[in-house]
């Protein structure tokens, strides 16, 4: 091991940060060697785990912990072409799931104490932002109590297509094999399956409907 690798091992373990890459069922720790080409990973926080399964595919993408004692995760089979992810202050725990591709410009924000769960087989399209907080607090004036924080785990469900600039908020979720229409705003909980949901807020606009990855020729 050469011995920038040394010192940049030496800042891991001091941090107590890890990269585990997963290759062939086997388990690589901050061994910058078997870091997927394409994916830049920097961290300011402690204690935080990024662990990814391979094959991967990554381009022009970057993880950015600023947090401590966080997960992220990103199962095997994934393909990103700009996915940006930005993990603040607090603690988070983001899972993505076997098969997520982008096709361009994925960006997710989480801040505070939040959770993102991608599951398998989601295709995000250009564009597409999500946001697990607000940032900043929201009070109430009375009670003094914050009012904005995420009440439970920001889920899309697997087998979901996301579409162009769709913006996706803390408390959304949406249920496996749904559509989401084209500059959608989805800031609730939806739960029935196989539905177009699109519009600003976003509705449900047509049910039993599903998608596949065949192009229209």
């Amino acid at each position: 091991m050469n011995k920038f690798i040394q010192a940049i091992s030496r800042i891991f373990r001091d941090n107590n940060n890890k990269i585990i890459v997963i290759k062939d069922g086997k388990e690589y720790v901050n061994n910058w060697l078997k870091m997927p080409k394409g994916l830049r990973i920097k961290f300011k926080g402690s204690n935080n785990t990024v662990r990814i399964e391979l094959p991967c595919n990554f381009r022009k993408s970057k993880i950015k912990v600023r947090s401590s004692n966080s997960l992220i995760e990103i199962k095997r089979g994934c393909s990103f072409s700009g996915l940006h992810l930005n993990c603040g202050l607090g603690k988070h725990i983001c899972k993505i799931g076997n098969n997520v591709s982008t096709t361009g410009s994925l960006n997710i924000t989480m801040w505070g104490t939040s959770q993102l769960i991608i599951e398998d087989d989601c295709m995000f399209a250009l564009r597409v932002l999500i946001r697990t907080s607000d940032s900043h607090l929201i009070f109430d004036k009375d009670s003094r109590q914050v009012i904005n924080k995420q009440k439970s785990p920001l889920i899309i469900g697997h087998h979901s297509w996301v579409g162009q600039d769709v913006f996706i908020t803390k408390n959304a979720s949406i249920p496996p094999n749904s559509i989401i229409g084209m500059a959608s705003v989805v800031s609730k909980r939806f739960t029935e399956e196989y539905t177009c949901i699109a519009g600003n807020p976003a509705r449900v606009v047509k049910q039993n409907v599903y998608w596949t990855g065949e192009m229209d020729t």
